[in-house]
């Protein structure tokens, strides 16, 4: 594994809010996200499919940055590395697994037009880790959310 991630690729959501990034050395991919919404349209929770690309068990991160209508960060949230609804109970996804995620990405200015980005930051495995810097993550999830429109 690397020690960090490089190459980042665009993968969108179920709902064109969510925008996924998936590192191309990860171990882990990101495969789907449904967005739930409040009442009035702002997001409020996001669950996310995390496939392990290996065949080893690992345990991971996941970061969601929440970016308003004019592609300012506004919120980033971080997953618990072992203990979340969809994760085994030691917290790794077994090899070649599949699990989900759910992250509370509520914001009280949040509005239908804020965007979510989710990504892996950090993936441990038979003692190799693999992770990604959080300012280029920042950086890749803003112009992500900017070309969108």
């Amino acid at each position: 594994m690397a020690v960090n991630g490089s190459a980042q690729a665009l993968v969108r959501g179920s709902d064109p809010a969510v925008i996924l990034l998936n590192a191309d050395d990860a171990p882990v991919e990101l495969t789907d996200a449904q967005l739930v919404r409040g009442p009035l349209g702002a997001p409020e929770t996001v669950r996310v499919t995390v496939r392990n690309r290996t065949l080893a068990p690992l345990a991971f991160q996941i970061e969601s940055l929440l970016f308003n209508e004019k592609g300012t960060l506004r919120m980033q949230v971080f997953s618990s590395p072992v203990s979340s609804p969809g994760r085994p109970p030691n917290g790794q996804v077994p090899g070649n697994g599949t699990v989900s995620e759910v992250m509370t990405v509520y914001h009280v200015e949040g509005n239908p037009n804020w965007h979510v980005v989710v990504a892996i930051t950090k993936a441990t495995a038979a003692g190799q880790q693999w992770s990604i810097d959080n300012e280029p993550l920042k950086a890749k999830a803003k112009e992500a959310v900017l070309s969108k429109g």
